[in-house]
């Protein structure tokens, strides 16, 4: 696509200009008109400042008390309270730093952020989407949560709903907030230190925020429920055959001309094709014969767990500063500055490094064997197949700091003309985010080529690599047959220097906006005529650029390319706000609103969308309420995906698995149909399937790169609802808002099994399955796929029902009471259109909403204060789901026993081949109940000015349900499985 940046300049003006019309047009107006310095406010949901919007569109408003209240310590963590969120993309997900907005759980990137109602710098992910860290708690006023489409008024995103953060501003005086809380297991610790100070006058106002948190990390091993890589209780270890202390063959045939071995030719030194050989006693050369005891190797016994390596919750450093500041030229004239940065510094840890060598190894450790010439190698033959774990190395870390700014300057004002009032604004937003990341304990291929090739010992003794008179300087031998044998000395050889092996992201996020808008521009019999129109320049840049040893493709694990691009977009807009009728007999009120934008990208793509609402308020008790719209997005990171290859373990459904013995554990080519089964032959793959145990290759390479032909997905969302204030309950709101969005051109980033499936049930379609993304070997083994994102064929559909009731009675002898109580409730998903299975209660995999899609998810928070004292108890609750049940065989009866309706059974005689609802691709199913979490806090205020606070969350040290399909073995919603206790402090001067 084009380069942006050859338009910032051109439209760098624009907005400014017509700021400058604006203002010129309003001064003869100040002095005809006179008229009296107003405030008007645009909320959330419209952009026409004035009008009376008020539960016109479903809207939730998290106050700043309320966010206090959930001791949360960052963003993302108050919005993970919302019932109508969505699974985490956040530091518990093991990942980095970054959190997404996951609104209904309908997917990442969806749901658009907003701040002070204007677009926010994206992620170091390049892909558009908000980080919700970046934004400092500390600053924030209020979150305003759209529950209905946004695209029309707020631009491409906006599909399921839109965040919209309000920051502080109009501050007086000096706050200082300390923060304190662990977990009883011990560990994780949250620390933060807030300071905001500000200052308001006539005319001037200004505010600035500081924030210091530092977050403790949690690994897997602190865990007992996380320890094992498999789901804990499943009866099974789900371990890797990369072993601490190794998995081998040896080349028994022909040798290649790099002095390695084909497949075919591999196998233990007596010559079984079908067994590996390990070690319990280290290879010692120096014990001759003696000293090299293999055994063959038996996975049940010998595999190993590396789950304990990873980051459960990575630790993060965080320092922000936010400013803002007014000015008030005139009466009518209001200049808005808004500026923060951020610094953040995280480590995330994983499982050591594999040194998985040979064929069917990692991809640039194919040609990678052990020399028959080797000082460490007793067999005179090449050793040309090693699975071994590099636990030597210690963890792969990954070491990355996030800088973000970002700047938002904004002229308002307001004037009359003809008896009207105006409003407008003129503004910008430049966002940039640059995060620079490195590996710990990477290998490099070449060195490690060196250290495994021929070496002998010298006439000092030493060992070293090369041959007599061909010495290779500096190279020390490595010795890997069996466990702990990598000295340090072997280590610091092959190891990679971090400043080596890295990457830095570049995103750049550059908004011009130009608005006005009058809430009285006509006067109709039911109510003024209310309007609002404006210009956007939206800009989107990411750039990825790699170190040296990428560039050189010496990062054993993998490679990584250098990326960039982006696109933009010019928008117009329009809405209008018509009063219809009023005062008639069970018409209240009826209002319509209506709303278009017409986007046109760079590259010359143009998208239209709409937007209807209407709003009849029958009584003073009763109001209906209902909206149409459609909506747009483009995925940034899809198209400029950083490419890298790296070798993975495909789940082929067309293939078996056999234990050491012969006896099929696992038969998945037997639970596929007949046309199925003929497409996985017509594929290559053997009758019958091909046994995954004995494989070749074992593992296939995976390309991961972007995809330049991507276009924007689209949506239809509709609401209906009703919002009821009975006046003989005061202080009692009850609202129901039914929901329905259905996608078009759907953005799908499959991952590599569910690239398997698309390309099984619809091989050569560019919407699943392009030509050449899926190859084969002659025995019908995966060899290599290609994962990007896609456009999908649409169809995914979402339905549900949000239900909110919130009771503020009078204040009681006993004290003041507030409670309320959110659900959202899921009636419909349809996530694979392709099989249009209905999939309310499932945990799913592979799709782009991928996660839990739980019927019921309800939060009830019950407030009480009196005096001094305040308190609050908190209920979230996560309705039953049943998930797949990948695991097979015996062990596993006690867990996948949920099995739904029987779909189809192809042999009645063979339960294998039995198809259960919802999972059309065979197995059973696993449930994970039904789960209630309660957090309890309790404030004292000793001083007017100061409040201590306690609290706990997770207070009845609630066990997270078994979840199969989560790599943490419980729900991402549930948090950390321990009960977690902090308290604050709170001073004000």
């Amino acid at each position: 696509m084009k380069n942006p940046r050859s338009g910032i300049a051109m439209f760098r003006t624009k907005p400014i200009a017509l700021a400058v019309l604006a203002v010129l047009h309003g001064i003869p107006a100040f002095a005809q008109e006179a008229a009296p310095p107003v405030e008007r406010v645009e909320i959330t949901g419209s952009k026409i400042k004035g009008v009376d919007m008020e539960s016109s569109v479903p809207i939730q408003t998290i106050t700043r008390v309320q966010i206090e209240a959930t001791g949360a310590t960052s963003l993302d963590e108050v919005l993970q309270t919302l019932a109508v969120s969505g699974d985490a993309r956040n530091r518990t997900a093991g990942a980095d730093q970054n959190s997404f907005a996951n609104l209904r759980g309908i997917g990442f990137g969806r749901t658009l952020v907003l701040v002070n109602g204007h677009r926010w710098v994206g992620s170091s992910d390049l892909n558009g989407s908000v980080d919700l860290s970046s934004i400092p708690l500390a600053s924030v006023q209020r979150i305003d949560v759209l529950k209905d489409g946004g695209s029309v008024l707020y631009g491409a995103d906006a599909m399921v709903g839109l965040i919209n953060v309000v920051l502080k501003d109009h501050f007086d005086g000096v706050e200082a907030r300390a923060y304190y809380g662990d977990y009883q297991h011990g560990g994780g610790a949250q620390k933060k230190v807030e300071l905001t100070a500000g200052h308001s006058g006539e005319r001037f106002s200004s505010m600035i925020s500081l924030q210091f948190n530092d977050g403790d990390g949690l690994h897997n091993s602190d865990y007992a429920l996380t320890r094992q890589r498999s789901p804990a209780g499943s009866g099974y270890t789900n371990n890797t055959d990369n072993t601490p202390a190794g998995r081998f063959q040896l080349c028994k045939g022909a040798l290649l001309a790099s002095g390695g071995c084909a497949a075919g030719t591999l196998a233990d030194p007596t010559g079984n094709k079908n067994n590996f050989i390990t070690y319990d006693t280290p290879y010692n050369p120096a014990l001759g014969a003696a000293g090299n005891n293999w055994r063959t190797y038996n996975r049940p016994t010998d595999s190993y767990n590396n789950q304990v390596f990873n980051s459960l919750l990575v630790p993060l450093l965080q320092k922000s500063v936010v400013g803002d500041l007014s000015y008030r030229f005139t009466d009518h004239m209001k200049l808005r500055v808004t500026a923060q940065f951020m610094d953040v510094d995280a480590n995330s840890d994983a499982a050591p490094n594999d040194l998985n060598l040979g064929p069917g190894g990692l991809a640039n450790g194919t040609g990678i064997f052990i020399s028959p010439n080797s000082y460490y190698n007793p067999f005179g033959v090449p050793v040309g197949r090693i699975q071994r774990a590099g636990t030597e190395l210690g963890a792969a870390t990954r070491v990355a700091n996030t800088k973000t700014t970002a700047i938002s300057p904004v002229l308002s004002g307001d004037f009359s003309f003809a008896n009207r009032n105006f409003d407008w604004e003129a503004g910008m937003e430049y966002g940039a985010t640059r995060q620079h990341a490195n590996r710990l304990n990477e290998v490099s291929s070449s060195r490690l080529t060196n250290a495994l090739g021929p070496s002998f010992k010298d006439a000092n003794g030493n060992i070293v690599c090369g041959t007599p008179g061909q010495v290779i300087a500096g190279c020390v031998p490595a010795n890997l047959l069996g466990a702990g044998t990598l000295t340090p000395a072997m280590l610091n050889y092959i190891r990679l220097n971090p400043s080596e092996v890295g990457w830095t992201n570049d995103f750049r996020d550059h908004d011009y906006f130009v608005q006005m808008s009058s809430a009285n521009l006509y006067e109709l019999p039911a109510g003024s005529l209310g309007f609002a129109s404006g210009f956007e320049r939206h800009i989107e840049y990411g750039s990825t650029v790699r170190s040296a040893a990428y560039d050189q493709v010496d990062v054993l694990s993998g490679t990584r390319g250098n990326t960039d691009g982006g696109f933009g977009s010019k928008d117009a807009y329009a809405e209008f706000y018509v009063p219809v009728l009023k005062d008639k007999p069970f018409i209240k009120m009826l209002d319509l609103s209506v709303a278009f934008r017409h986007s046109k990208y760079d590259s010359g793509a143009s998208v239209n969308n709409k937007q209807f609402g209407l709003k009849w308020k029958v009584i003073d008790d009763l109001a209906l309420r209902g909206s149409y719209s459609t909506g747009y997005r483009l995925d940034l990171s899809g198209i400029i995906q950083n490419t890298a290859t790296s070798a993975i373990t495909v789940t082929d459904p067309c293939s078996f698995t056999t234990n050491t013995n012969g006896t099929v554990a696992s038969n998945r080519y037997a639970q596929l149909t007949a046309a199925q089964q003929a497409q996985c032959q017509a594929a290559g793959v053997p009758a019958g399937g091909y046994d995954t145990r004995t494989a070749i290759p074992a593992q296939a390479t995976q390309l991961n790169t972007g995809n330049q032909q991507l276009g924007p997905e689209r949506d239809i969302f509709r609401t209906f609802g009703f919002v009821y204030s009975p006046h003989y309950a005061k202080g009692l709101d009850v609202t129901v808002d039914y929901w329905d969005v259905i996608f078009r051109d759907s953005i799908l980033k499959p991952n590599a099994n569910q690239m398997v499936l698309n390309c099984l049930s619809n091989p050569g379609d560019p919407r699943l399955c392009p030509d050449g993304w899926l190859q084969r070997n002659a025995n019908g083994v995966v060899t290599n796929l290609r994962t990007s994102a896609l456009n999908g064929p649409g169809g995914e559909r979402f339905k549900g029902v949000d239900v909110s009731l919130r009771y503020r009675p009078k204040t009681t002898p006993w004290g003041k009471f507030g409670i309320e109580l959110n659900n959202s409730i899921l009636t419909e998903v349809i996530d694979t259109p392709a099989t249009p299975v209905d999939k309310v209660g499932v945990f799913t995999t592979a799709t782009t909403s991928s996660g839990s899609h739980y019927r019921l998810r309800s939060n009830l928070n019950v407030d009480w204060a009196r005096g001094n004292w305040s308190a609050r108890w908190g209920a979230r609750y996560f309705s039953s789901q049943t998930e797949n049940c990948t695991l097979t065989g015996s062990a596993y009866a006690s867990v996948c026993n949920d099995l739904g309706p029987v779909q189809s059974q192809s042999d009645p005689n063979n339960p294998a081949t039995a198809k259960y609802l919802p999972f059309l691709g065979g197995g059973s199913a696993n449930r994970i109940p039904a789960y209630t979490l309660h957090d309890i806090s309790v404030a004292y205020t000793p001083a007017p000015k100061s409040r201590i606070k306690f609290g706990v969350n997770n207070a009845f040290n609630k066990t997270p349900p078994l979840a199969i399909n989560s790599n943490r073995s419980f729900p991402l919603n549930f948090g950390m499985p321990d009960r977690f206790f902090y308290m604050e402090y709170t001073q004000k001067f």
